[in-house]
């Protein structure tokens, strides 16, 4: 079973309560203007396979893109007989008419993979949430990037310091 969803990267720093000398208030500095990314994730709840995107935009044929790379990291499970069932929140995305059409034109490539919609509002169902939660934690949380191949550089190397041991991930997305 995967959790998928996607994030927000942005240059502009997220706001975080901190400790510092009473007093005296932590300066964050911004970007004149915001730009952003989406991180495209999902993972594996079991072995804490992790597949992700970081695309210019987070729309439906971004989300699509980002759907050929999960069945791609999964390709052997699926040619095993093995039913890969993808948990997602209701974003427009998930299920666009574009969405729709895509994975009905290219069915062959996407046997095997169902999409499971959680309830509306919903976030603490979704396992991913956790990961999205302590990537800002440890990557935007009241720090400043003064061009986006910064910020896209910290996120890889947070991904990348999941990677092994994967017992990390899975304990994160545990609770």
């Amino acid at each position: 079973m995967l959790f998928g969803d996607e994030t927000p990267l942005q240059l502009c720093p997220t706001l975080c309560r901190d400790y510092h000398q009473r007093g005296q208030q932590q300066k964050v500095t911004t970007p004149g203007k915001n730009r952003r990314q989406t991180i495209f994730g999902a993972v594996d709840y079991g072995t804490g396979c992790l597949t992700y995107l970081i695309q210019e935009r987070g729309r439906s044929r971004e989300f699509c893109q980002f759907l050929e790379a999960v069945v791609e990291n999964h390709q052997a499970e699926l040619a095993a007989g093995r039913a890969l069932i993808l948990v997602l929140d209701n974003a427009s995305i998930h299920d666009s008419a574009e969405t729709q059409r895509y994975l009905m034109e290219h069915r062959e490539r996407f046997t095997g993979l169902h999409r499971f919609f959680l309830p509306r509002y919903s976030p603490l169902l979704n396992a991913i949430e956790r990961l999205w939660r302590e990537l800002r934690k440890k990557v935007t949380h009241n720090y400043f990037f003064e061009v986006m191949r910064a910020l896209l550089q910290a996120a890889e190397d947070f991904f990348k310091s999941l990677a092994q041991p994967k017992e990390r991930l899975i304990q994160l997305l545990g609770g």
